[in-house]
């Protein structure tokens, strides 16, 4: 047994050395992406500068070699290659065990949820620009994206109010708002969007102070009452402008698979946000009716599907592994022992039953947009074509 000491993020770093068994030494700052940043990758090749943010190993983390041999061991993970447009390591296929188990062994629970945000966003992106492109956003608008997470959306709302529009990003939480700055850092978005941390149900703003809000799986995913998160956010909304919700609502990611599939949307994580004792007017399908209870005028919507079919590119295939886990987790307590075994062998990539490795892969999934227009005297915006 080895302890390893937490990293302590963009301030008083501590190194790791390099591991026994050939395994990459780690930098000495962790990424605020929650992934592993290493000296030099699995071949040699130096990487660029590592960012600093939040260290993403929990305190006195303690590492059993055992574990690592069994996914295979450095020899096998070195025979990986290095995602340089995404930033991360990518093992072979061999060595890919469900995702969530494996940076379990490195990370904490948030910086796992920051790591499959990132690789999910790679499938989630067709339908946010398509969502985003729909909006009549004006020119030079400054708009608010509440519950902005990781920062993923920035840069597409910021194009869509080219070349001088702003965005102001709000989230609750400080990891993900310190790899947010980050990533507008890297993407030369710095100058035209800003970060705060804050409450989306009372956003820190002045009444009538922006011209638009947008937000992804957020008002109606989160605690608390959605119709008082719009009311909230048509406050800061000038009247006219639009107040937007973009919000998973359905998804076939399992072909071949109906019941068990069927029987994961059952489960606790297939069915989130809605709980048990919800009310059916708490479902986030019911947005119209929280948009129109919040006052707004002209409530509406529209449903964008991705589909994903092979043959996927490993990238994609990564992404598609994210998907499925954020979807679903590891609802064991909740499934048959034999829906548990196929469940695991379906997300297995070392396994000939993997899911995302089939070569007649075929699946979709879709996000819906609700939007309403915020009442006044001025109407600076038409519907969504």
């Amino acid at each position: 047994m080895r302890q390893w000491s937490r990293f302590t993020g963009a301030s008083g770093h501590q190194g790791l050395g390099k591991p026994p068994g050939g395994v990459p030494s780690l930098n000495k700052r962790a990424s605020g992406f929650g992934r592993l940043e290493v000296a030099s990758d699995p071949t040699g090749r130096r990487l660029t500068e590592p960012r600093s943010g939040q260290g993403c190993f929990e305190e006195s983390r303690t590492w059993n070699w055992s574990r690592w041999g069994r996914f295979g061991g450095p020899e096998r993970y070195r025979k990986g290659r290095w995602d340089g447009k995404y930033g991360v390591w990518e093992p072979p296929r061999s060595f890919r065990k469900p995702v969530r188990k494996i940076w379990s062994l490195f990370m904490s629970e948030a910086s796992i949820t920051v790591q499959l945000l990132h690789s999910a966003d790679r499938l989630r992106e067709p339908a946010i620009v398509s969502a985003v492109q729909s909006l009549p956003l004006p020119k030079g608008s400054h708009g608010l994206d509440a519950g902005c997470g990781i920062g993923s959306h920035c840069e597409l709302l910021l194009k869509a109010t080219a070349p001088d529009g702003h965005l102001t990003g709000l989230d609750s939480s400080s990891e993900h708002l310190a790899v947010a700055v980050d990533t507008a850092r890297q993407r030369g978005i710095s100058g035209r969007v800003s970060f705060r941390q804050g409450d989306v149900a009372d956003p820190p703003f002045e009444a009538n102070s922006l011209d638009w809000a947008w937000s992804v799986d957020c008002v109606g995913f989160i605690p608390g009452d959605p119709v008082e998160m719009i009311r909230g956010l048509a406050r800061v909304v000038k009247p006219g402008g639009i107040v937007a919700l973009l919000l998973w609502s359905s998804q076939q990611l399992l072909p071949g698979y109906p019941f068990l599939e069927a029987r994961l949307n059952g489960t606790r994580a297939g069915a989130a946000p809605a709980t048990a004792d919800w009310p059916p007017r708490r479902h986030p399908l019911r947005s119209i009716g929280w948009l129109a209870s919040a006052g707004l005028r002209e409530p509406a919507a529209r449903t964008f599907v991705v589909d994903i079919f092979a043959p996927l590119h490993e990238d994609q295939k990564l992404a598609l592994a994210s998907l499925i886990e954020m979807r679903w987790g590891s609802p064991d307590s909740e499934l048959s022992e034999a829906d548990r075994e196929v469940f695991q062998r379906l997300k297995d990539r070392a396994h000939p039953d993997s899911v995302v490795d089939g070569e007649d892969y075929f699946g979709f999934f879709t996000y819906s947009l609700f939007w309403g227009v915020v009442p006044g005297e001025t109407t600076l915006h038409s519907a969504p074509e």
